[in-house]
């Protein structure tokens, strides 16, 4: 394993690595830019101060099109209340970064890879206010289970707050009124990301199949998940 940790004046210029094989890479206050490639697993806690900036290109994790598994920490501390907001940001492959409009490009990587997104510290239960939706975050989603048919995803979702999958900011819109009558937790929380999900691929161009990319999404809780992989692994996967 090896662990890397981006200073902040070597992010100026953007992270550079030179890496052996190696089975596990952990990369700590990650600014964005490209990722280490010889490696089973990579591990990325993104920046807080970086991913904290409003602006949504600055907000964006690249994808390793080499690994086998890369798993997204993102932090997220929530405030609470109506200023509260989602912790939205971007993720994709270099390659379909490369072209001004990605939305239509298909199997552009052909990589066997699981894809774990996680937030540490991601507790606001029902609090947050619709309209503060993961947006950025779902679209991202879409289109990279297109750009590779041979993507997992694993969606490791304690106490995710199922308002993040409400679109609009009018509390009487129908998918939010709607998802109230669900009194289970996890079952809402279902409805709501698979309802944005489907609403993303809509407006997205028919090579996207809705029902494929949807097969290849994975909710879990951690306990599960860790079970799944080993502990010892998953270990490495949460901030000390």
């Amino acid at each position: 394993m090896v662990d890397v940790t981006i200073m902040a004046a070597a992010s100026r210029c953007g992270p550079r690595f030179r890496l052996g094989p190696v089975p596990v890479v952990r990369i700590f206050d990650y600014p964005g830019g490209p990722i280490p490639s010889a490696t089973n697993t990579v591990i990325i806690f993104p920046s807080s101060s970086h991913f904290a900036v409003p602006a949504a290109s600055t907000r964006y994790v690249e994808l390793s099109s080499t690994a086998s598994r890369i798993v997204i920490n993102m932090p997220y501390e929530s405030k609470g209340g109506p200023h509260d907001r989602s912790p939205d940001f971007n993720f994709g492959y270099a390659a379909a970064k490369a072209h001004d409009d990605d939305r239509g490009l298909k199997n552009i990587v052909q990589q066997p890879q699981q894809l774990v997104l996680m937030f540490s510290n991601s507790s606001c239960g029902d609090l947050a206010e619709p309209g503060r939706y993961l947006k950025d975050w779902m679209f991202s989603l879409a289109k990279v289970l297109c750009h590779n048919p041979s993507l997992e995803v694993i969606l490791l979702a304690d106490n995710w707050n199922w308002v993040w999958f409400c679109e609009d900011d009018d509390p009487e819109w129908g998918d939010y009124h709607g998802l109230m009558e669900y009194e289970d937790g996890p079952q809402r929380l279902n409805v709501a990301w698979r309802g944005l999900f489907f609403r993303y691929l809509i407006h997205t161009p028919a090579i996207y199949d809705p029902e494929s990319s949807a097969s290849r999404i994975w909710v879990f809780t951690k306990a599960e998940y860790a079970a799944e992989i080993g502990h010892s692994l998953f270990e490495l996967m949460l901030i000390d």
